[in-house]
């Protein structure tokens, strides 16, 4: 844990067992926050999660983890010589990607449907 968020806690439980404290005194507040404040802060948190959802895992991400997940039990299988535990590890696997692969299967359904929902349908009359 980190000092800094040791000494908050503490602050105003015991003031003068904190030093160094990194933040905003008292007589540096000159204004509460208003519900706008709030909302603009509330706002650019969820723009930023929602720019990190997008660098984050993409579909060509998740398909790679699963590449490389059936690559690593491959190698189990023919490098272990007790096949009892290579298929434990396999399942392991398997159930550990299980979130995964739902998440793959929803993006890519949703992908999916955009994408057909900006092509026109052939054989319609304009």
């Amino acid at each position: 844990m980190k000092k800094e968020t040791l000494n908050a806690c503490w602050e105003k439980l015991c003031p003068e067992c904190v030093h160094d404290c990194i933040g905003f005194s008292p007589n540096e507040i000159h204004q509460p926050l208003t519900d706008e404040d709030l909302a603009e802060l509330t706002k650019s948190a969820e723009e930023e999660e929602t720019e990190e959802k997008d660098e984050g895992l993409t579909l060509e991400r998740l398909a790679e983890l699963m590449r490389i997940a059936k690559e690593l039990q491959k190698k189990a299988k023919s490098w272990d010589p007790y096949m009892v535990r290579s298929l434990q590890f396999s399942n392991a696997i398997d159930s550990s990607m299980s979130t995964y692969k739902t998440l793959f299967t929803t993006i890519k359904k949703t992908t999916k449907l955009a994408a057909n929902k900006h092509v026109p349908n052939e054989g319609q009359e304009k």
